[in-house]
């Protein structure tokens, strides 16, 4: 696993659904800079519901919204249009992607329960990610680049999993200075 080239990859890549409507790379956020909001975000959320009396490992929610993205450094950012039509083939192939460049197995291992969605914490990192997605696209919007249908959609999804997960207020209070 060379450590240097993935996180030159993740940091240089920019996201893709933010050039196609017309950010230009250079002011793009990358998929590093992503991970990074969402972990702070997973953390922020963990702690809440932990706080709530739900068992959560803060850290693990965190770590897993750090890796969620990590398969890019090899696939490039999919489209969120492909990547739902195509869900299970993607996963197929980020996780061969995985399994075949990275030698840790702690790595795989949370990416998977990323993926399943089977844990508090997985779930707390996909909100987290679709929270970050939400705060970026705002920030785009105030610039005058036309993002809505990005903040319409992530909006949805973040509001069907902070239910989900009974921290809806805990989410409002994070978007409530970019809404």
């Amino acid at each position: 696993m060379d450590i240097a080239r993935i996180l030159d990859a993740l940091n240089s890549l920019a996201r893709t659904g933010w050039m196609i409507r017309g950010i230009p790379p250079s002011i793009a956020e990358t998929v590093s800079q992503h991970s990074y909001a969402s972990s702070i975000i997973a953390l922020y959320l963990a702690e809440k519901l932990g706080k709530r009396g739900v068992k959560v490992d803060l850290y693990k929610a965190a770590v897993l919204a750090l890796l969620h993205d990590l398969p890019e450094a090899f696939t490039g950012d999919i489209l969120r249009p492909f990547s739902i039509e195509h869900i299970p083939r993607k996963e197929e192939i980020e996780l061969a992607v995985l399994e075949r460049e990275v030698e840790l197995e702690s790595i795989k291992r949370l990416y998977r329960e990323y993926v399943e969605q089977t844990t508090v914490e997985s779930r707390i990192a996909r909100l987290a990610d679709y929270i970050a997605t939400y705060i970026q696209a705002v920030v785009y919007k105030e610039k005058g680049y036309r993002v809505d249908d990005i903040i319409a959609g992530v909006r949805k999804r973040i509001e069907e999993l902070a239910e989900n997960l009974g921290i809806s207020d805990a989410v409002r209070y994070i978007l409530g200075s970019k809404t």
